[in-house]
C-alpha cells in the first residue's frame, strides 16, 4: 500500500496554509488532484493492502448519492472492507493522507467542496496523529468510530455505531475529541447509558454536549484507562439521574441556569471555572484546579467555554487558535512543556465562539486599525506553533477581541489578508465605524 511520507505531509499543508495559488488550484479538479509529487516523497509497506480500493471508493460515492442512513452507511462500507486493520496501521497519517489525495479524493471532494483554504487543512491534510485527528478526518474517523463502536456480541452489531453518527459534533468534536475516546470501555458505556436512557431520541445535541464535559473532566481527575463499561455507566448514571427523572434530558450547568429561569425554578448554580491554563514566557504550562500566581499568565476556563479556542496572540502579528478540549483533556498539575512559540505573547485570552479581533498600531503619534476574523484563523491542537499571520503592521501593535454581533456594522475595516493596509482613525469616510469603535480605542 503506497503511502505519503511524514515530510510530503508537512510540505503541502506549508504551501497551503501560506496560501500558494498554484497548490490551492490543484484542489479545485473534482476528479484529480494533480500536485506534483515526487516519486521519492511515497513509501510502499507491503504489510498491508486493501482488495479492490477503487471499487470500495465507488460504493461508497454511490452511498453518498442515495443518502442511504446518511454518513453511517458510508462509513459501514470502509469499515468492513478494512476491519482487518491493526490500531497501529489505523494511525499511520500517511496511509490516510493518500487514500486523502486519491483513491478517495472524489469522494472527499463531495463530502467536502472546496472554498478556502481552511477547507482543505481540516478535511484533507491530515498533519497529526492524535486521536482528536484521527476522529476528526473524515476516512480515519469513519474507520475509528466503528472500530470503537461494533460490537458483534449483540443482535445488531452497529446498534451503539448508529447513535454515535446520529450527530457529528458529539462523533468528531464533543467525545470524540476526548482523551477518553480511544478507551473502548468508555465509549461503549457511554453509549449504553444514552441507548438505556434514550437520550438520542430528543435533544440530543445539548445531551451529548453535557455528557462530553462531564467525561472531559472526569478525565482530568482519574486513569481513566482502568475502568470498565460499567463504571463508566455508573458515574454518568449518579451525575445525570436527577436530570433525567425530573426533565428526561441533561443539562451543562450553564444551559441549567437558563432552563431554570425559563421556567421559574430557583437558580441553583452560576457558570463555573472548570480549571486554569498557566504559562510562563520560558513555554512550560500547568492545567491547575486554582489560579497559579507563579506562572506569567494565568487564565481561568470556565464551563460555557468549553467548545470556545485558546487565542495566542504574539508580537509579530501571528495568533495560534488552540481548541480548548486541548486543554481540558490535560491531567491537572501536570507539567507540560512547549506551550508557546518562541515569540512574545501580546494577548493570551479564551474565547467561547468565534469573535473579531480588532488590531490597534500606533504610528506617530497616530492610530490605525483594521479588523481580522477568528473563523478566519487555523484551528490547532499544538500550542507551540506560531499560527496564522494576520498583520504586518506590528508597530505597538494591540489585540482587542470584539464581539462577533458587530461584524455587519464594522464590515468596511474587516480584511482576511495580513497585507491589508490599517485604516487611520483620523479617516473621515469611517465615521459610523468610528463611533462603534470608541470604547474600544481608549
Amino acid at each position: 500500500m503506497k503511502k505519503l511520507k511524514q515530510d510530503s505531509i508537512l510540505r503541502l499543508y506549508k504551501l497551503v496554509a501560506d496560501n500558494e495559488n498554484t497548490t490551492f488550484e490543484h484542489y479545485k479538479d473534482l476528479n484529480e488532484f494533480k500536485f506534483n509529487f515526487l516519486e521519492s516523497e511515497f513509501e510502499n509497506d507491503n504489510n498491508f493492502e486493501i482488495n479492490n480500493i477503487d471499487n470500495i471508493a465507488l460504493k461508497m460515492m454511490q452511498s453518498a448519492d442515495r443518502n442511504d442512513n446518511s454518513e453511517f452507511q458510508v462509513a459501514k462500507i470502509l469499515w468492513e472492507n478494512t476491519k482487518y486493520l491493526t490500531p497501529y496501521q489505523a494511525s499511520d497519517i500517511g496511509f490516510w493522507n493518500y487514500l486523502n489525495h486519491f483513491t478517495f479524493y472524489s469522494f472527499l471532494q463531495k463530502r467536502w467542496p472546496i472554498n478556502n483554504i481552511n477547507d482543505i487543512l481540516n478535511h484533507y491534510i491530515q498533519k497529526s496523529s492524535s486521536q482528536a485527528s484521527l476522529i476528526d478526518y473524515t476516512l480515519s474517523g469513519y474507520w475509528w468510530s466503528i472500530y470503537l463502536t461494533v460490537d458483534y456480541k449483540r443482535e445488531n452489531p452497529f446498534e451503539l455505531t448508529e447513535i454515535l453518527f446520529q450527530n457529528s459534533s458529539f462523533r468528531t468534536k464533543n467525545f470524540g475529541g476526548t482523551k477518553i475516546f480511544r478507551h473502548r470501555d468508555a465509549v461503549i458505556g457511554t453509549l449504553e447509558f444514552i441507548a438505556e436512557n434514550n437520550l438520542n431520541k430528543s435533544n440530543f445535541e445539548d445531551n451529548s454536549r453535557a455528557i462530553s464535559v462531564f467525561l472531559t473532566l472526569l478525565g482530568g481527575t482519574k486513569p481513566l484507562g482502568y475502568f470498565d463499561k460499567d463504571w463508566f455507566k455508573a458515574k454518568l448514571n449518579l451525575k445525570f439521574k436527577n436530570d433525567i427523572l425530573s426533565h428526561g434530558r441533561l443539562f451543562q450547568r450553564d444551559d441549567r441556569e437558563k432552563f431554570l429561569e425559563k421556567n421559574n425554578f430557583k437558580n441553583e448554580k452560576a457558570s463555573e471555572i472548570l480549571r486554569f491554563f498557566n504559562l510562563n514566557n520560558s513555554s512550560d504550562y500547568k492545567l491547575s484546579p486554582d489560579k497559579n500566581l507563579n506562572y506569567d499568565f494565568s487564565i481561568p476556563i470556565y464551563d460555557c467555554q468549553n467548545e470556545g479556542f485558546l487565542l495566542q496572540c504574539y508580537t509579530n502579528g501571528r495568533i495560534n487558535k488552540v481548541d480548548i478540549r486541548t486543554l481540558l483533556n490535560k491531567a491537572l498539575n501536570n507539567n507540560y512543556l512547549n506551550g508557546k512559540s518562541k515569540f512574545d505573547i501580546k494577548l493570551l485570552t479564551i474565547i467561547d465562539k468565534e469573535q473579531l479581533v480588532l488590531l490597534i498600531t500606533k504610528t506617530n503619534n497616530q492610530t490605525f486599525v483594521k479588523i481580522h476574523k477568528t473563523e478566519w484563523i487555523t484551528t490547532h491542537d499544538n500550542l507551540i506553533l506560531m499560527g496564522n499571520e494576520i498583520t504586518k503592521d506590528l508597530e505597538n501593535l494591540e489585540y482587542v477581541i470584539l464581539p462577533i454581533e458587530l461584524e455587519k456594522e464594522l464590515k468596511k475595516l474587516t480584511f482576511k489578508s495580513s497585507r491589508a493596509n490599517s485604516i487611520s482613525t483620523t479617516h473621515k469616510n469611517y465615521s459610523k465605524e468610528w463611533e462603534v469603535l470608541k470604547d474600544y480605542l481608549t
